[in-house]
């Protein structure tokens, strides 16, 4: 999702739009390592 925000906002030409989707994306990615981390302990 957020990486699709990031790429229409850089074509439309908001570089801070983009660069602010581009970080969600990576925090995103973040905790669904540790969520899936966590889950992986309840198993």
């Amino acid at each position: 999702m957020y990486p699709t925000f990031a790429k229409r906002a850089k074509a439309a030409g908001d570089s801070q739009a983009a660069e602010r989707f581009s970080h969600n994306a990576e925090d995103e990615a973040g905790h669904a390592r540790a969520f899936q981390k966590a889950l992986d302990q309840l198993s």
